[in-house]
């Protein structure tokens, strides 16, 4: 079993608060993280996975009834954000390897990665010739893909033509057994497989 207890954790810069008092425990299970532009969705996501600090209150993770600290939450966890980016100069058998060195993965080989993508990728080009749905495809496909119990997902249509979506909600209902997935969005098309939805508005000061 995994859970994320969040007790009274806010978050602000300066004086302003971009949520307050936020308290929730996941547990295993799909959430959505709602809110409009602008209002913190992207924020909370990273204050949990460990990405930015938070101002006040507490966060505790527990997996397998073992407590993992705060500064190594990363080991655990995968994200896909659109601020989180790949090597520029690497290609994507280079990209998958890299990742295979850090992340245990749900498959095996370069070739069984190109299947899952379902996308017509040229081994020789670099990252960052890739179109913005192109890149997005891949970080997807790794987070979903590496044995992490945590997965957050940040705005993860962003980018994706209707076929890319129904893509990539067909690789999520595969892959979301035994751990926690956040995902950020205001597409509420993206909530179809969470179990709850916590609406970050409902937290501003």
């Amino acid at each position: 079993m995994i859970s994320i207890k969040l007790d009274k954790v806010s978050k602000r810069f300066g004086y302003r608060y971009i949520f307050k008092n936020l308290n929730y425990e996941f547990t295993d299970g799909v959430y959505g993280i709602s809110g409009q532009n602008g209002s913190g969705k992207s924020t909370v996501l990273k204050v949990i996975s460990g990405f930015m600090s938070h101002s006040e209150g507490t966060l505790a993770y527990h997996i397998d009834n073992l407590e993992i600290k705060r500064a190594v939450i990363f080991q655990k966890l995968s994200l896909a954000a659109p601020y989180v980016n790949l090597i520029d100069e690497f290609t994507l058998p280079e990209i998958f390897q890299f990742h295979k060195t850090h992340r245990s993965l749900y498959c095996d080989t370069y070739h069984q990665f190109i299947n899952i993508l379902n996308y017509p990728y040229r081994p020789d080009v670099f990252w960052k010739e890739y179109s913005s749905g192109m890149q997005q495809r891949v970080k997807l496909c790794l987070a979903m893909l590496s044995k992490s119990r945590i997965v957050v997902l940040d705005e993860p249509t962003s980018f994706l033509d209707d076929k890319g979506i129904t893509w990539f909600y067909d690789l999520l209902n595969l892959h979301v057994e035994n751990k926690i997935i956040l995902i950020g969005s205001n597409d509420q098309r993206d909530f179809s497989f969470c179990n709850a939805i916590i609406n970050i508005e409902d937290y501003h000061a």
